[in-house]
């Protein structure tokens, strides 16, 4: 999309309070970015950490739109939107903090005893009936993508930025996601919603992937074509991660690739199916698939991602 076709970025300031989960945030703010259907989806909508607030972290949400919407209209959505999810989170948005210094402190205590029946006056809050608050059934993407065995053991900042990096894949109805045989794009974390995994040439039903459920991340990291059909059940929102946001982070950080490839190895039975496509394929010798599970998807993602 041309730069004359679109406005922004748009710049939503919130701080929060210290102690923050920073990923969180991140993962917060771009979510309700991509709640509001004026923002684009290209460019991405990014997070920016600018600083230490004297009471706050003090985070930037920098979204684009087209053109023709009101600019207005759609800050105040989003702060409407970005307040909602921040109280689902039970993430504090900061307000400042003063101290009280008493210069004679005693004053006080002589004042006090003028009104002896105030203090009887005031209710034990601690006694009052407390409204139980409903227990946060959604997981945070941050904990879905550390289900995953490759991501489970990265440090907030690399996970800040794998989250970052991806971005929302939204599908009606019915709608297709990818075919048999079509290339590597992507993997996906359902968020909301449900896709079926199917055989298309056979008409043949293999899976219904839920919300937190994924997929699609060997076929992307090893570069080889699907072997099933993916499509909405019903209108559904994931989490996907391209190729080109995973060849980023691993440019970024080289060191994350050995990891990836250790994790991957250990899933012998299915690396020696995907080997197998892949010599089905013409794409790899019977003298590479015997090489050590660990040096082959060393190589492999060296390959793929041109490390």
């Amino acid at each position: 999309m041309s730069a004359e076709r679109y406005h922004g970025p748009i710049k939503i300031s919130v701080g929060v309070a210290y102690g923050s989960d920073t990923v969180l945030v991140t993962e917060t703010r771009l979510d309700s970015a991509y709640r509001e259907p004026a923002v684009l989806d290209n460019p991405r909508p990014r997070v920016i950490f600018i600083g230490f607030g004297n009471s706050s972290l003090d985070f930037q949400l920098w979204v684009y739109v087209k053109k023709i919407y009101g600019i207005l209209a759609i800050k105040s959505s989003l702060h409407f939107i970005i307040d909602y999810n921040f109280r689902q989170h039970n993430i504090t948005i900061a307000f400042p903090q003063r101290d009280l210094w008493l210069r004679n402190p005693e004053d006080l205590t002589g004042r006090s005893q003028l009104y002896p029946k105030l203090e009887s006056d005031v209710p034990n809050i601690d006694k009052l009936p407390q409204k139980q608050l409903p227990a946060q059934q959604t997981l945070s993407l941050s904990s879905l993508l550390r289900r995953l065995c490759y991501f489970e053991n990265f440090k907030d900042l690399y996970l800040r930025e794998l989250i970052e990096l991806g971005y929302r894949r939204r599908l009606q109805a019915s709608e297709m996601l990818f075919r048999e045989e079509d290339p590597e794009d992507a993997f996906y974390i359902v968020l909301s919603g449900s896709v079926e995994i199917f055989l298309e040439n056979l008409n043949k039903h293999l899976a219904t992937l839920s919300s937190g459920q994924f997929f699609g991340e060997l076929s992307l990291m090893l570069g080889i074509t699907r072997t099933a059909s993916a499509r909405a059940l019903e209108e559904t929102i994931m989490f996907a991660l391209d190729h080109n946001g995973l060849e980023k982070l691993l440019h970024e950080h080289p060191e994350l690739s050995e990891s990836i490839a250790i994790e991957i190895a250990k899933h012998q039975e299915e690396l020696s199916q995907r080997q197998q496509e892949l010599q089905a394929m013409g794409l790899l010798s019977e003298t590479e698939s015997q090489k050590n599970p660990v040096d082959w998807v060393r190589s492999r993602l060296k390959e793929i991602f041109s490390l």
